[in-house]
């Protein structure tokens, strides 16, 4: 995350900080809700109606991204083919926006990949009796030569 001053702007471009959003803010109300924007500001709002911008989320991109190594858990880790990551704000770049709260769907059409199993299933029941008429030919061969 980058450092924001109380406008959004972000303070310290390139350098990233651990997000810390203060439960209570200065008028002593208690936390109500978190907010992150298309461009990454990252609101807090407090049960007094007031709502301060805490930071702005860094995506990570990386030279040759085919290099990170997985570490489990959809995580992923540098490695010297995959080179250090460059931070930079959502929206710049080759970074896209983020869209919070959207539930990520699957871009799989089971109807079109059940075909294709049945299909592949099917593939292999024809080459696998083709083999075995095959050997019953050369078995019946062999016989006959015998």
């Amino acid at each position: 995350m980058f450092d924001v001053d109380a406008t959004g702007t972000v303070v310290n471009p390139g350098v990233t900080v651990d997000a810390l959003i203060p439960t209570v803010n200065g008028a002593g109300s208690d936390l109500a809700s978190i907010t992150v924007e298309k461009n990454g500001l990252i609101n807090a709002a407090y049960a007094d109606g007031t709502t301060e911008p805490v930071g702005r989320l860094a995506l990570a991109t990386f030279v040759a991204p085919t290099g990170l190594r997985p570490v489990g858990s959809t995580n992923w880790e540098a490695t010297g083919y995959s080179g250090g990551a460059a931070y930079e704000l959502p929206g710049t770049g080759r970074n896209g926006q983020l869209l919070a709260g959207a539930l990520e769907r699957s871009n799989v059409d089971l109807a079109e990949e059940m075909v294709g199993l049945i299909t592949a299933q099917r593939n292999f029941q024809a080459n696998a009796k083709a083999i075995d008429t095959a050997t019953q030919f050369s078995q019946t061969i062999i016989n006959l030569r015998s």
